[in-house]
């Protein structure tokens, strides 16, 4: 993501009035080229992955 965009969207999120939780999978390691097929969308393994992400970030609120 480019780095002016997400301070901006940062910036953007602070200013709402009530807590928002934003899960940037952009850095997120575990991701491999056949999780994807092509460089917006996942591909049924990638899917998988971002699910148990989003699992365990849920379990943590």
């Amino acid at each position: 993501m480019n780095p002016m965009f997400k301070e901006e969207l940062f910036r953007v999120l602070d200013e709402i009035p009530y807590p928002v939780y934003l899960i940037d999978m952009n850095d997120v390691e575990d991701f491999i080229d056949e999780d994807f097929h092509d460089s917006d969308h996942l591909s049924d393994k990638g899917a998988v992955k971002a699910t148990e992400i989003l699992d365990c970030f849920l379990e943590s609120i």
